[in-house]
């Protein structure tokens, strides 16, 4: 018979605990953990036995951020490694309270930040096996059909998105859609969605699973790109189409060039600042998502290639500047406040002077089908029109 070394027991008070889960979360990153059996008369446990260690159990996680591909970094020595590496793992890992995922993506012109919030009581992930003798696994799937993806200085809030992990490998399957509302010069809004889709293996001749190459908006994790289209054909029918219509084509390649070294040096500058202010004050307030961002590099270059000369330089260097704070107050209703400094260049405004756009918009998906949306829209400097007040009735035909 094994030779049985003893088992420890963790219990966990009602709140739960701050740990941080190794590979699945950073380093400094902590959630609050409830520990429970695996099953409904067992408790959670680590044992040691004569086959080596076990972990045995059940985590919720809550208040917490994971990402995927797990946590390779420096910090554990060779020897926790090797620990870790030859334990055997039976957990099951499920999203509760506040679970989010965040990572960044490449896209086409720069990289697209993703905040996705988890759903709770959805799916769940089963860890099983051991590294060392490639026996580990991962099994089940976890869902987002809140949040927001940042891409092209545009927000685009989640329609859905999921990540499913199957026993044939350790890259998960991915699939999602966000949508973004722009509006033209006659004040006509139309969609524009961020959607996964597969690497055009023909393109790029990097091979493509047969569980996603038939199925249009999925991927593996390492085949993902994302795919701008519209539901407005004046827009553009093309990708390339859609990005001209936004700013970034080839005639406006300078600007858009600066668009993207902007917006790229201040996500290298400026983000680790604003996350830990943000993800305060989304803890505080209980926001879903607080976001700060700012064109102030952009605006430096600008500056420096004396674009902004009708402007001094101090509310030259603050255009564009805005926060966004978006709230569930119901599953189905979504409030959005965005708050945005101006500068006053244009024929547009009265005077060239700094002044604030505010929008403020509610959602309520009355079905998958049929969406109402309610718009504010108050923009300090213009000249005439200074608010906009919308409603929006959207229909979706299934085809």
């Amino acid at each position: 018979s094994d030779v049985h070394f003893g088992v420890i027991v963790f219990e966990t008070p009602g709140g739960g605990v701050p740990l941080n889960l190794v590979g699945l979360m950073r380093p400094n990153d902590f959630a609050v953990l409830d520990l429970l059996g695996r099953a409904p008369d067992e408790k959670f446990y680590f044992a040691s036995v004569e086959q080596g260690f076990t972990l045995r159990g059940r985590i919720n996680l809550n208040n917490g951020r994971i990402m995927y591909p797990f946590y390779e970094g420096r910090g554990a020595s060779p020897k926790v490694k090797q620990f870790l590496e030859n334990m055997q793992w039976d957990l099951f890992v499920s999203p509760a309270v506040n679970t989010r995922f965040v990572k960044n993506f490449p896209g086409a012109i720069d990289e697209i930040y993703v905040d996705l919030k988890l759903d709770e009581k959805y799916g769940g992930l089963d860890i099983s096996g051991r590294i060392a003798d490639e026996s580990f696994r991962i099994n089940g799937q976890v869902r987002a059909t809140k949040g927001f993806l940042e891409y092209l200085d545009l927000t685009f809030r989640v329609d859905q998105v999921g990540i499913e992990f199957d026993r044939s490998s350790l890259i998960p399957v991915a699939y999602g859609r966000a949508k973004t509302t722009v509006t033209d010069s006659l004040g006509i809004p139309s969609n524009i969605y961020l959607t996964m889709q597969t690497v055009d293996n023909t393109m790029d001749r990097r091979s493509v699973d047969d569980i996603v190459k038939q199925e249009e908006g999925r991927a593996r994790f390492n085949n993902i790109r994302f795919k701008l289209t519209s539901d407005n054909p004046n827009i553009g029918v093309s990708e390339a189409q859609i990005m001209a219509s936004l700013g970034y084509s080839a005639s406006n390649i300078q600007n858009s060039a600066l668009e993207a070294i902007g917006y790229s040096a201040d996500n290298f500058i400026l983000r680790p600042l604003f996350r830990p202010v943000e993800r305060g004050l989304e803890q505080k307030f209980g926001f879903d998502y607080v976001r700060f961002s700012s064109q102030l590099t952009r605006n430096i270059i600008l500056f420096n290639l004396n674009d902004n000369l009708a402007l001094n330089n101090r509310l030259a260097l603050l255009q564009s500047t805005k926060i966004m704070v978006g709230k569930y107050l119901a599953d189905r209703f979504f409030v959005q406040y965005t708050g945005q400094i101006e500068s006053g260049v244009g024929y547009r405004y009265k005077e060239k002077d700094r002044g604030l756009h505010h929008t403020i918009g509610l959602e309520y998906q009355i079905n998958p089908q049929l969406l109402v949306e309610l718009e504010y829209d108050y923009d300090s400097l213009m000249l005439y029109n200074r608010d906009d007040k919308r409603i929006i009735l959207r229909h979706w035909f299934p085809f």
